[in-house]
């Protein structure tokens, strides 16, 4: 054993103590590593328990604390205070108004499936027995299950949130109150507990990490000191010895230009003497050597400034000899065909370089063979696509010429090329834009004008023409933005394009206008398809937005037929139908629109409530007839729809409004008037919208009215709406008493507002003490 540790060279024994030392390190590391490990997954573990625990502890004792509260109300049932109907109805009436943690709510159903408590909604009073949730699982039925055979239970089921379409996993719990036949139960998202231990989660993992980065920082310190301590006793010998090696290596691989290190030359063992003739044999080789490179330096200089050139060209460069072997390849054409000059040269120049036409496939005409032939500079034919090493298809563009000697005779060819990729491309796209609208990816109306041409002949007979126009395009605009009109042009198209057939010729033509052009098609297919895209229209969605067209069609039976007339039949067609589908869209949307509102902003809502029943009581009493009453009670409700176009940010905003901002609020009048315009029921409402912002004195806008020139309904709007706005809580502002509200609606009688309607507000306000 020591015989071969003696046989082993010194710099050999370093390294295998410095390895021992190293493993030695990395195994004390690695055991560290994993108890770290360990500790972090059993602390994961415990903190998903814990969370998950805590929840479902929580909505059982909400669930426990309504059977509790109904246990009371049966209480006054069995003692005769109540009849059986009146606890019931009490006790549902108290479930439906309880909330916990903010927006937990409750719901019972009967053991039969009947929803007693839902929020309040249409749903109750529904058999929602057969209520599937989004992954298709009988929700109620489930519930009512668990509440029959084990009393109480939990509950997992899948719904999508407000606004989104993917379902979440929701968590409930459910409880049998036996009196009554009721199943009460709730539950909610789970998202936010998934969150909470992912945040607990990477909090372990930082100190998890943290651990590695002490275990690192110790294992570091350790190698710093093995490396200190081998270097210490390499110094002496092994460096010294690697320098001489080192110098000798050089000189073997043609380096003359290293001298050893003096003081390893002036020493008198071993080493010093292997040094000084190494460095003896250095300096003979060099002058042996200095003479060969002076005259190859004038050769390589060519040569780099060749090989320079070439690889500067911008266009692919093959060189060939005369027998059109590859002689040499520039980086460019390496790169398109996939060959390195290295292993293709001296190969067949077709083996490199393979083409084919772009449309045919076939082989075209070597350009080398026929530059060589015809000893002149030659092009590739058009459409000519290299096929690549990997055999990908590049288009390409070249031309080959001969190469000659000094006394004009052939040595070879070269052959200039480029990839023309980009520039096809480039074209396809202009060919795609110039026939297709940009919006919906549809036909635009310059390919619909040349394809209606081209398909008016008599094999296409009947030859159907429906015409679209959607509805409602710019109320939509006017409401949500253009952005939301440019989503509802192309949801139409979608469904328009889903809907054809391959062969139909789909295409828009103006703003809201599309044609369909349907060949081979009787009118009664073609009313099929129709009805197939007012179905599929009714299921799209585009967030809260209507999605409704009208659609027209006329279809030419004979060649006898004008494609003109029929084309301006199926338009007249289209209006007819508008005409009233237009109307009912926006009715339909005009009223999505409050809810929107409402459901974006409740403090909008119960403003505009408030402000709707104060102006009904203004009207009372200013004994205004029960028409115009009900016109003014509508019109209040309905005085801010415009705020839908405006920010949320600035609508909420807790300070006062910056001059740019209070500019964007004061456009709400305006859209309040285009969106209630475009419905003929709400023509009349629209004008006392626009006006309700005027003031007396004039200085009001948008208009700067004065006057009885400002509707009666807007000067009633005006009073109502500053009333409410001054005895509201707001979160910039304090609420004022019903007191300080009338004596500031006083104040300004006369010039903001109407005197006749302040003393109708305050006698009103006055006699109810404000609570309207």
């Amino acid at each position: 054993m020591f015989k071969f540790i003696n046989n082993i060279k010194f710099k050999a024994k370093l390294n295998v103590f410095v390895a021992l030392i190293f493993s030695l390190i990395i195994l004390v590391s690695a055991i560290l590593l994993y108890n770290a490990y360990l500790g972090k997954q059993d602390d994961l573990e415990f903190i998903d328990q814990t969370i998950r625990n805590n929840y479902d502890r929580n909505i059982k004792d909400q669930v426990d604390n309504v059977i509790t509260l109904l246990d009371g109300i049966y209480e006054k049932y069995d003692s005769g205070e109540l009849t059986f109907a009146e606890a019931q109805t009490l006790g549902a009436d108290l479930v439906r108004d309880l909330r916990y943690d903010g927006e937990g709510y409750f719901w019972i159903d009967t053991i039969d499936g009947v929803n007693v408590v839902l929020l309040g909604s249409d749903t109750e009073g529904t058999n929602r027995y057969n209520f599937f949730d989004s992954n298709g699982v009988p929700v109620v039925k489930k519930c009512i299950k668990i509440a029959l055979e084990s009393e109480s239970g939990y509950i997992d089921y899948w719904f999508p949130k407000a606004n989104q379409t993917q379902p979440v996993m929701k968590r409930g719990y459910v409880k049998l109150f036996v009196p009554f036949n009721w199943v009460v139960g709730t539950g909610n998202y789970i998202d936010d507990i998934n969150k909470s231990i992912e945040d607990k989660r990477k909090d372990i993992d930082t100190a998890f990490q943290n651990q590695i980065f002490a275990i690192s920082v110790l294992f570091l310190l350790l190698i710093i000191g093995t490396i200190s301590l081998v270097s210490f006793f390499a110094k002496s010998i092994t460096i010294p010895l690697q320098k001489t090696t080192h110098l000798a290596n050089l000189i073997s691989n043609g380096v003359l230009d290293e001298h050893i290190d003096n003081n390893i030359k002036k020493r008198k063992d071993e080493i010093g003497q292997l040094a000084t003739s190494i460095e003896k044999m250095r300096n003979s080789i060099k002058q042996l050597i200095d003479a060969l490179t002076e005259n190859a330096k004038m050769l390589e200089l060519e040569k780099e400034l060749f090989g320079t050139t070439l690889k500067s060209i911008g266009d692919a460069v093959i060189s060939t000899d005369q027998n059109e072997n590859i002689v040499l390849m520039n980086t460019v054409s390496e790169e398109l065909t996939g060959w390195k000059q290295e292993e293709a040269s001296g190969k067949p120049f077709e083996e490199v370089f393979k083409i084919i036409n772009e449309y045919t496939r076939e082989k075209c005409v070597n350009p080398v063979t026929k530059a060589l032939q015809l000893k002149k500079v030659v092009s590739l034919e058009n459409h000519a696509v290299l096929i690549t090493k990997n055999g990908d298809g590049i288009p390409i563009e070249d031309s080959a010429s001969p190469i000659t000697d000094m006394n004009g005779n052939i040595i070879g060819a070269v052959l200039v090329f480029r990839d023309v990729t980009d520039q096809k491309e480039k074209q396809k796209k202009i060919e795609y834009l110039s026939y297709h609208d940009q919006l919906t990816g549809l036909f635009n109306r310059h390919f619909f004008a040349e394809e209606i041409k081209r398909l008016d002949v008599d094999r296409n007979l009947p030859f159907t023409i429906a015409m679209v126009d959607v509805n409602g395009l710019k109320l939509t605009n006017d409401a949500f933005g253009h952005e939301v009109g440019d989503l509802l042009l192309q949801s139409v198209a979608k469904v328009l394009k889903s809907e054809c057939r391959a062969e139909d010729i789909v295409s828009r033509i103006g703003g809201d206008e599309f044609v369909i052009l349907l060949p081979r098609t009787s009118s009664v297919e073609a009313e099929l398809i129709i009805k197939r895209i007012y179905k599929a229209m009714e299921l799209q969605k585009v967030d809260n937005v209507v999605i409704s067209a009208s659609i027209g069609w006329e279809t030419k039976e004979s060649s006898h037929d004008d494609i003109r007339e029929v084309f301006a039949k199926a338009e007249d067609f289209m209006y007819r139908k508008k005409i009233t589908e237009s109307q009912s869209m926006r009715n339909q949307t005009i009223k999505v629109i409050m809810h929107t509102l409402h459901e974006a902003n409740a403090r909008e809502k119960i403003h505009s409530e408030r402000v709707s029943k104060l102006c009904r009581k203004i009207g009372e009493a200013m004994k205004l007839d029960n028409e115009v009453i009900k016109e003014l009670e509508l019109a209040g409700l309905m005085h801010d729809i415009g705020k839908i176009a405006i920010n949320n940010d600035i609508l909420n905003k807790p300070g006062k409004l910056t001059e740019a901002e209070y500019e964007e609020v004061k456009k709400h009048p305006e859209i309040s008037y285009h969106i209630l315009k475009s419905a003929d029921v709400y023509t009349r409402l629209a004008e006392y919208v626009l006006s309700h912002h005027e003031r007396w004195d004039g200085k009001g806008y948008p208009r700067g009215l004065s006057g009885e020139d400002i509707p009666l309904v807007s000067r009633i709007i005006t009073v109502a709406d500053a009333y409410e706005a001054m005895t509201a809580i707001r979160t910039y502002k304090g609420a004022f008493s019903h007191e300080q509200a009338i004596e500031e609606l006083k104040r300004c009688s006369g010039t903001q507002f109407d005197p006749e309607i302040v003393h109708a507000c305050q006698k009103y306000c006055w006699t109810r003490k404000g609570e309207f």
